[in-house]
């Protein structure tokens, strides 16, 4: 069906409806209830569901750019757009000439929307340090500051007024705000005091050529990444970066247990998951690590520039396009309550550095980028080699799991699932894809002219 045919089924359905005595009703409709979408000119568009599998039809072939509007928001933009060309039409004209008269309204309003996309700054709340705040800081389109100085600095920039600037500071304080007149003003206000939720730090994310809707996922996402860098500095990065959180992503919850045995009450009680706080650093601490990984954090700028701006291609695509996936993979590693789904995004880590040579390529990776031979004992508790953890993390563990198990001919792998014991496999995956995403982010930052990810399994002359 041709954009055509389905704005023709459209207007056709829709003057249909029109004649009905009552459009609200119809016993051919499937939907429990019409949807409405509202014209400019107060009229209401009732559609049934015909006329909606029509519409996401004519959503679908017009969406020409994916990158800059999701789905969602694309298919908002034209049922609004079909709605007002509707709304505007004359039922009483030809039907061939008004659909050809909306399908150009419907382009023209989608083209207008789409070259009216600009930027937009997107601000969550979140825990990142202990121990004395640092001043504020970047990391490329990342913005970390306390929620006092991002006060400071909306106030300063005009973005709200003084006199919520001085609510906020008191309902911050723990004292209770009077009532306050219903405005564009109070509104605002609570929306910084409900999105900031008493998070310490604000993490501030400024995103070009996408969007709102589209942009603010992004920029949900580059936020977790910039947190997975900053903790990625930690041996423990998962340990870490369970402290370093954006205030939607950990709610704190408290677990009550009631365990029996041979009939009998055995243990009770209750354990708390996510406890707020942040990692434990001074200001100065922070200033130290800033300075000593300043290369690290210049080439984690260019892979969350890559992800919020797509205006501006990036400098070394190949080379960024797979530090962010991998960086994306071992997030989900540390984030990951299941051990064995763990071991497999950490093992996804090091497959998107070894560019998906698998097993023998990780050996080779660990070998240029660390310096471990493949039958040498790696520094990881366990006491194996560098071959044999890369078989144990990829074999047993991400190829088991995600294709099944096979006969492995009595080598006596481990079982993948999730009931065998993998907190030890889970400790030496991290540990190797936490060594190798550090030193290929390493490696990028010294060969500047270099956009070859298949470089860093290539032995570097001494």
């Amino acid at each position: 069906m041709t954009p055509y045919e389905c704005v023709r089924a459209i207007v056709a359905g829709h003057r249909y409806r029109q004649s009905l005595p009552n459009p609200y009703r119809d016993d051919l409709d499937g939907l429990w209830m019409p949807g409405i979408i509202n014209g400019p000119s107060g009229h209401d568009v009732i559609l049934d569901s015909k006329l909606i599998e029509y519409i996401n039809d004519l959503s679908y072939l017009l969406r020409s750019d994916g990158r800059s509007v999701d789905g969602d928001e694309w298919l908002d933009w034209v049922r609004d757009s079909v709605a007002r060309a509707l709304d505007a039409s004359d039922p009483k004209f030809d039907l061939d000439v008004t659909s050809e008269i909306i399908l150009n309204s419907v382009e023209s309003s989608l083209s207008v929307r789409l070259s009216e996309i600009g930027g937009y700054e997107f601000a969550f709340g979140c825990t990142l340090f202990e121990g004395g705040a640092p001043p504020p800081f970047s990391i490329g389109p990342v913005r970390f500051e306390t929620r006092l100085d991002w006060l400071e600095r909306k106030l300063a920039e005009g973005v709200i007024s003084g006199l919520t600037h001085r609510r906020v500071l008191c309902a911050w304080d723990g004292r209770m705000l009077r009532r306050r007149k219903i405005s564009s003003d109070s509104r605002q206000e609570k929306a910084i005091l409900s999105f900031s939720d008493d998070a310490p730090f604000i993490c501030s994310v400024a995103t070009k050529g996408m969007a709102r809707e589209f942009g603010r996922r992004r920029a949900r996402t580059t936020a977790r990444l910039a947190l997975t860098a900053i903790a990625l500095l930690w041996q423990e990065t998962s340990r870490a970066l369970s402290k370093m959180n954006l205030v939607d992503d950990r709610v704190v919850r408290i677990l009550h247990e009631l365990t029996f045995q041979n009939g009998k009450i055995d243990s009770f009680g209750s354990r708390k998951f996510h406890a707020p706080g942040g990692q434990r650093l001074d200001a100065d601490e922070w200033k130290i690590l800033r300075s000593e990984f300043t290369d690290h954090f210049t080439v984690v700028g260019d892979i969350l520039n890559s992800i919020v701006d797509i205006a501006t291609p990036p400098r070394r695509p190949k080379t960024t396009h797979t530090l962010t996936h991998a960086l994306m993979w071992f997030h989900q590693g540390c984030r990951e309550d299941e051990q064995v789904i763990a071991v497999v995004n950490f093992a996804a880590t090091l497959d998107c550095l070894a560019a998906g040579k698998g097993g023998k390529g990780i050996v080779k990776l660990i070998k240029a980028q660390i310096g471990i031979d493949a039958d040498k004992e790696l520094w990881v508790r366990g006491g194996q080699t560098a071959e044999q953890a890369v078989e144990e993390i990829y074999d047993h563990a991400r190829n088991a799991t995600m294709h099944g198990r096979k006969d492995d001919n009595n080598k006596q792998r481990p079982d993948s699932m999730p009931f065998h014991d993998w907190g030890p496999g889970r400790e030496r995956a991290e540990a190797l894809a936490r060594h190798c995403l550090l030193a290929c982010i390493n490696w990028t930052a010294q060969h500047f002219g270099s956009d070859d990810p298949k470089s860093w399994m290539a032995l570097q002359p001494d």
